[in-house]
């Protein structure tokens, strides 16, 4: 079977744009940009503050003070794990809220439905943003995930959940992937 022979690169701009492209792939970039995701959040929260955030290749992580723990209206949560699968299953935003429950209550629930994938979305983007995370902002995400109604919202667009914090007007946000 005859080799195929790849074309030398002869231009110098060839080469250059060649380098950098290798460069961003081999360094990586971060997934979201601090004020697009602002712009992107502000359409279900009331942002204020920048309280951390950080983003790599694998993951974002941000947390922001709110000046009301209600939602814009763009999404309304749900009261029952059903229900929060079924809107999740139109594509769009899907919210929940119950007051006894906590976000990670309520994504171990929805494991347990037929089609739970609300649930191991939440999961899987929570196993995944380690990385952009210091030990201060672990200890935020991991009091929110555990505080009992507080609200679990999956984003399709950007992909991640963010939990609205009532106890402390704070909205964490989560996305994380594997390589």
């Amino acid at each position: 079977m005859p080799r195929t022979r790849l074309a030398p690169i002869t231009s110098p701009r060839t080469a250059a744009c060649a380098a950098m492209g290798l460069c961003a792939l081999l360094i990586g970039c971060d997934r979201d940009r601090e004020t697009a995701l602002r712009a992107d959040l502000s359409e279900y929260v009331y942002l204020t503050d920048t309280h951390y955030f950080d983003s790599r290749r694998t993951c974002t992580a941000a947390i922001f003070e709110l000046s009301s723990s209600y939602l814009t209206g763009k999404v309304e949560p749900d009261a029952t794990l059903e229900a929060a699968q079924a809107t999740y299953d139109l594509g769009g935003p899907a919210a929940i809220q119950m007051a006894e429950y906590s976000p990670n209550d309520m994504a171990d629930g929805m494991l347990l439905l037929d089609r739970g994938v609300f649930g191991k979305q939440v999961l899987e983007a929570a196993a995944n943003v380690g990385d952009c995370l210091t030990d201060e902002a672990s200890a935020g995400f991991r009091t929110a995930l555990t505080r009992p109604s507080a609200i679990l919202i999956w984003l399709p667009d950007p992909e991640g959940f963010m939990i609205v914090d009532p106890g402390r007007d704070r909205a964490y946000y989560a996305a994380g992937f594997p390589l």
